[in-house]
């Protein structure tokens, strides 16, 4: 299994060492799997920021009851805020969950000495 981390590093070198396989289904795989990085890293950032904005106005929102003033349009609208973060933490889980998977199925690459092919299209050495 490859690391996720060496697929985002090195994109090209990974398909064009998985494509010695000989396996085109690798390569749509590891394809697949780059979009869905890309994804969970977007999804990752917007989260992210609706949080760092949820926080922003829960301050905002203690303060001005604090000064006895009517919060109720920020709360909804914070409520809104939350629903879409929950939406998007499950979307997160679901494409994390996706991407292990499909990690799961993705082989090391080989060596770079050993002849591009399927397995056991090579020639027999030390026999």
């Amino acid at each position: 299994m490859l690391d996720l981390r060496a697929i985002r590093a090195q994109p090209d070198a990974v398909i064009e060492g998985l494509a010695r396989r000989g396996d085109p289904e690798l390569l749509v795989t590891v394809r697949e799997v780059i979009e869905a990085d890309e994804k969970r890293r977007r999804i990752i950032g917007e989260v992210e920021a609706l949080k760092a904005e949820r926080n922003a106005a829960s301050r905002e929102i203690g303060a001005a009851r604090g000064r006895g003033e009517d919060a109720s349009a920020a709360i909804r609208t914070m409520q809104a805020v939350a629903a879409r973060i929950k939406g998007m933490d499950a979307e997160l889980a679901e494409t994390e969950g996706w991407i292990g998977e499909a990690l799961l199925g993705i082989p090391n690459l080989p060596d770079p000495r050993v002849p591009a092919g399927e397995e056991g299209e090579g020639p027999v050495v030390g026999q």
